[in-house]
């Protein structure tokens, strides 16, 4: 199991502990993993070039939140950004029947 807060780094793979990242999209665990299983949340891993090498870019994407992680190469937290869209989010992705020209 993942140490809380940090993102284990081994082989490619990448691993963090749930309640992290819940904590993070303003959920709760079952809901996150409801989400995951679903495709409603998604994650996207950068690595860092040139004069960010060694560090990572963690983001996980919710229906109207999205949540950053920025490590260190040992996988330890050196930055967290929440971004919460609310309503606004969630009015722009409903979908339609219709495309007008």
């Amino acid at each position: 199991m993942p140490e809380p807060g940090k993102l284990n780094i081994a082989g490619g793979e990448f691993e963090i502990d749930a309640a992290t990242v819940a904590q993070g999209l303003r959920l709760d665990i079952s809901n996150l993993k409801e989400g995951l299983k679903d495709g409603g949340i998604t994650c996207r891993v950068e690595r860092g070039e040139e004069a960010d090498a060694g560090r990572f870019r963690v983001t996980f994407f919710s229906e109207n939140c999205e949540f950053r992680l920025i490590t260190d190469s040992g996988g330890r937290v050196v930055q967290r950004s929440v971004i919460n869209f609310g309503a606004a989010a969630r009015n722009r992705r409903q979908k339609t029947d219709k495309i007008v020209s």
